[in-house]
């Protein structure tokens, strides 16, 4: 069960006392011995009867899970990796430990986990930090320090977080994006997939937040589709203010029409600066709008300085961080999600549930959640500004409705079953092992 937020998890650095001995073919004996230097011989010793039957294993103990997680920063993929090992720890049958660098994740993580292992805070270099050694001695010091049965792993790209994949037991990736850096153009990004690659393909099981995402996985890094599920990311429904009240909260005012974004400042992934550039093209055309970016990232600076040249800067908010992301929502007359590519973002869903219409980028999971007359391809400004002026033109609240009537119609699909879909990997995963 998860503990209240405000218990400071239990920090460990010694390896685990549980080891593992097998007496006969259907039973576990799992003996706990001293550390060494206190003396003595076994302390305790219990017993885990595994049953087979139908060609399935049956576990009479909790499963022991380790969420690994390395990320410096809180953006989506480390939220919706925290809401889910939340509802894992509200399960029965599991008993769950984390692993992460000191800061917010590790704050959030322990208030549902019975123990944070500590991992070194390694800075982004180039994007190679998921090949420093240190990540993965952490990965294997904290498996053995937690006797997990299973390693829960967030991946926030297929390059990024494999470290946890090294810790010499079953694993379950949640994989949230699996494009190439290389085709996306990033800083060495050919090495940094090749180098992904085998580490993706060494998980017993992985989860992708979509459909789409899920062909992209075999297409880009051939991983067998038996291995291979897809649950939508978990996420918490969030509640309506009225519009005055949200715009006073963003320090926007009300006379004119807003657009909004939310996401990490990185043009690259999120395409911001194809927002920008669609603006200017609409206040070029007449369209008086003005625009929130929530958020932070290293490509603020350059984003900011773009909305000058373009002639918008005046037009542009800056928000940082939000706490309330429901402010925005409702503050908008339309979100926007111009990601060059993508998995599922917690936004297009959060968006969807309060009924918040948009135009968003027709890549991966966007695709197959998206209202379909409100995509536009990938990077393309012009249709983008199209898009939004259309949208200008329309009623507000005949959008607003149709943003319900399309949630009510995917809401089946990618409004929950989430921690269930997990919960079976797992124990795939264990059974595999």
């Amino acid at each position: 069960m998860c503990e209240s937020a405000s218990t400071p998890p239990a920090v460990i650095a010694a390896t685990s006392p549980w080891r593992t001995a097998r007496a006969k073919p259907d039973l576990k004996i799992l003996r706990r011995v001293r550390p060494a230097g206190a003396g003595g011989a076994d302390v305790a010793t219990r017993a885990k009867m595994v049953v087979r039957g139908g060609g399935r294993r049956r576990y009479a103990a909790a499963m022991r899970v380790l969420a690994y997680a390395d990320s410096l920063e809180f953006s989506g993929a480390e939220r919706a990796f925290t809401l889910l090992v939340k509802g894992l720890g509200e399960r029965a049958g599991f008993d769950l430990a984390a692993v992460a660098p000191a800061g917010r994740l590790a704050d959030e993580l322990g208030a549902c986990c019975s123990a944070v292992h500590p991992l070194p805070r390694v800075p982004v270099r180039a994007g190679l930090s998921a090949c420093d050694p240190r990540l993965r001695r952490g990965a294997r010091a904290a498996a053995r320090a937690s006797g997990a049965d299973v390693v829960l792993v967030n991946l926030p790209s297929a390059q990024a977080g494999t470290s946890g994949l090294a810790g010499g037991i079953p694993s379950v990736a949640f994989l949230h994006i699996a494009s190439s850096l290389a085709d996306a153009g990033f800083r060495l990004g050919a090495v940094r997939d090749r180098l992904a690659a085998p580490r993706v393909r060494n998980a017993t099981r992985i989860v992708v937040p979509a459909p789409s995402v899920r062909r992209h996985l075999w297409e880009r890094w051939h991983v067998p589709a038996a291995r291979v599920a897809w649950a939508p990311p978990p996420f918490t429904e969030l509640g309506t203010m009225p519009r005055a009240q949200a715009r006073a909260l963003l320090g926007v005012g009300d006379e004119r029409r807003l657009l909004g974004v939310i996401g990490r400042l990185n043009i690259k992934h999120k395409g911001q600066d194809v927002l920008l550039r669609a603006l200017a093209e609409l206040c070029r055309d007449g369209v008086e709008t003005d625009l929130v970016i929530a958020g932070t990232g290293r490509d603020g600076e350059l984003l900011s300085a773009l909305a000058g040249e373009l002639g918008v800067g005046a037009r542009v908010h800056f928000l940082g961080a939000l706490a309330r992301p429901e402010a925005l929502y409702c503050a908008v007359d339309a979100l926007v999600i111009p990601s060059r590519f993508e998995g599922l973002p917690l936004v297009a869903l959060e968006a969807l549930a309060l009924g918040v219409p948009g135009i968003a980028s027709a890549v991966d999971g966007l695709a197959d959640v998206w209202p379909e007359e409100w995509l536009v391809p990938a990077g393309d400004a012009a249709g983008l500004a199209g898009a939004l002026a259309a949208l200008a033109r329309s009623d507000p609240g005949a959008l607003r409705a149709r943003a319900r009537e399309h949630w009510a119609e995917v809401a089946p699909v990618f409004g929950g079953g989430t921690v269930e879909r997990f919960a079976q990997e797992l124990e795939l995963s264990r059974g595999a092992g």
